[in-house]
């Protein structure tokens, strides 16, 4: 009959049958027991009993002990829900762990990269240069027009290829007006 109870119970079963002899256990003494550890369980749920820092509100469940049975289940219980709350800390603790080890390496790698950044910027004060995308420096020579390819003409020959010729069309300086 004990197997078949719900997981809320094994605790109960546990201590039941390490306390007692199962088979000079009357069935309804069993229920009995199963039904005040119940009454107990939904009131310290009710009551919100919350263990924090290994203690619990004993003066609310003293009144509700009725065998050394329920004292030694309450202690279990309460050093299960310690455990319990540890576990959680515990875990809650690794993801912050983790959290910052992400972002831990994310400032290492901005910092990196923002140093290569500065040595750049450094070596470009030393030489001033004022090209970029679009710059003609004055006095340069600029292409009017792209290179166009034509077909060589005169090759009768399938097995050799016309080879394309190009020609730069034109060029044309850039001078300042002041």
């Amino acid at each position: 009959m004990l197997r078949y109870l719900p997981k809320r119970f094994s605790i109960k079963v546990t201590f039941i049958t390490e306390a007692k002899d199962l088979k000079s256990l009357a069935i309804d003494e069993l229920i009995g027991s199963l039904q005040t550890f119940e009454i107990n369980l939904e009131d310290v749920k009710r009551n919100k009993i919350k263990v924090g820092t290994a203690k619990v509100d004993d003066e609310n469940l003293d009144g509700n002990l009725d065998t050394g049975l329920d004292e030694e289940f309450l202690k279990t219980y309460k050093v299960e829900a310690n455990e319990s709350l540890i576990a959680e800390e515990l875990d809650n603790f690794v993801k912050v762990k983790k959290e910052l080890v992400g972002t831990k390496l994310m400032l290492k790698k901005f910092n990196t990269r923002s140093s290569k950044l500065n040595e750049i910027l450094a070596a470009r004060k030393k030489e001033p240069i004022k090209g970029g995308l679009g710059f003609v420096a004055i006095g340069k020579a600029v292409m009017e027009s792209p290179i166009v390819f034509v077909k060589a003409s005169g090759l009768k020959e399938v097995s050799e290829r016309p080879k394309p010729m190009f020609f730069k069309l034109s060029k044309k300086t850039v001078h300042s007006r002041k």
